[in-house]
């Protein structure tokens, strides 16, 4: 009986058909077993490929510094001149957020120096809901100047613009603000520049 069992795997071994068979027959079940029951070895084993993800960079140039004595006014009011003389300081969560005031619905918006006009239109939240309002930009690349108007009019479309256009003109009152138009010069980099504190004589 020993003797046949000698032969039979002695056969096996000769055969490699017969001998993956078998090891595939006592193997395969353990290894299978194995894995069912054990998951972080499953991962191991069959560890799971996704695809490569693109890193997505969001990079932001700072505008080049111009001469400090290009900034220098005197602007052109942005409006009628009583808002020159006669406007408030807008502060809003503590931050300055330029000069306003309530000016006669239809007064016209002038541009305050010569620059590329952009804008648009967005809802501000108020204590009775929100309301729309209309944010012009006025930019001047090589004075370094921004002004921002903000106000209730319909948004105009971009273009090129001398000092002393008309650009717009006042709506109703911005509730947020409590006047109807508030604006704001930036000096240096549009975004990161710095907020000029206005008064009376820096327009003519």
């Amino acid at each position: 009986m020993f003797i046949d069992s000698m032969d039979f795997i002695e056969n096996i071994l000769k055969d490699r058909k017969k001998l993956t068979v078998l090891i595939l027959f006592i193997f395969l079940p353990v290894v299978l077993s194995l894995i069912l029951t054990n998951f972080d070895l499953a991962k191991k084993l069959f560890p799971k490929t996704e695809p490569p993800q693109k890193e997505i960079k969001i990079e932001y140039t700072p505008q080049p510094a111009v001469e400090s004595n290009l900034q220098v006014g005197p602007y052109r009011c942005p409006s009628v001149s009583n808002f020159c003389t006669n406007s408030q300081e807008i502060i809003k969560n503590d931050k300055y957020e330029g000069i306003g005031a309530d000016l006669p619905p239809g007064s016209p918006i002038y541009a305050a120096f010569d620059g590329e006009l952009t804008a648009l239109s967005g809802k501000v939240p108020t204590e009775n809901g929100e309301e729309e309002i209309a944010i012009i930009y006025l930019d001047n690349k090589e004075r370094g100047l921004r002004a921002v108007y903000i106000l209730k009019d319909k948004v105009p479309e971009p273009k090129t613009v001398k000092e002393g256009d008309t650009i717009a003109r006042v709506g109703d009152k911005i509730n947020l603000y409590g006047v109807s138009l508030v604006f704001k010069l930036i000096k240096g980099d549009p975004l990161l520049g710095e907020v000029a504190k206005l008064k009376a004589e820096d327009f003519q």
